[in-house]
């Protein structure tokens, strides 16, 4: 389980929330998982499981079928993950509800109001704290260690490099289209010159025999 935290925490600081319908069902998923094993304790491993796939395919479908909504779902959700993230940190487990409640609703505001930002930087915190906690980090290490990558993630999303590669294919393809286009214009321009000699030539053995 700690391996898929980090790996999931990896995918949110890359990928941030494109696309939305990942970004929503992976908290969803860490949501789950951390809300069963803050409050529901003494859930299996499989109920863990079956509480995170659920929550993170609820979130998926209603990105796919009312983005609008899903926005504060998925507001909601990275809130509620981090408060409780908080609420463990602080040793505070018997007001979780409390906590999950408090932190969705301020996170579901936030992403209602300021959506696309809002989300960039949820991504980056939720991805920082699944990773710290599924690290096992100590209290004093894992604070140092969220801020640096929930930073990193952040100065990630708005480098220009990863959009590079597209960029240049798509001046590569701007840039064949006037050779093509030049060719295409030197073919028309060949084709009508032999056009014009041949006419010529009839005209010259025209007046040839009108002469004769």
């Amino acid at each position: 389980m700690q391996v898929l935290a980090i790996v999931l925490g990896l995918v949110l600081l890359v990928l941030g929330r494109k696309p939305f319908w990942l970004f929503v069902a992976v908290v969803g998923f860490l949501l789950g998982v951390e809300f069963t094993g803050v409050i529901l304790a003494d859930y299996p491993k499989w109920a863990v499981l079956l509480i995170g796939l659920g929550t993170g395919l609820l979130g998926a479908l209603l990105a796919v079928l009312a983005e609008r909504v899903a926005f504060a779902l998925a507001g909601f959700y990275a809130g509620a993950y981090l408060a409780l993230l908080v609420a463990q940190a602080l040793g505070d487990r018997g007001t979780g509800l409390l906590w999950l409640v408090a932190g969705g609703g301020i996170g579901a505001v936030f992403a209602a109001l300021i959506m696309d930002w809002a989300l960039i930087v949820l991504s980056c915190l939720v991805g920082a704290g699944a990773i710290v906690v599924a690290a096992g980090f100590a209290q004093t290490a894992g604070a140092p260690v969220f801020v640096v990558l929930a930073i990193a993630g952040l100065l990630f999303k708005q480098s220009p490099w990863p959009d590079r590669g597209k960029a240049n294919s798509s001046k590569q393809r701007r840039d064949r289209i006037p050779s093509n286009a030049g060719s295409g214009a030197s073919d028309e321009n060949r084709g009508a010159g032999g056009i014009s000699a041949i006419l010529a030539a009839l005209e010259q053995r025209l007046d040839l025999s009108v002469t004769a």
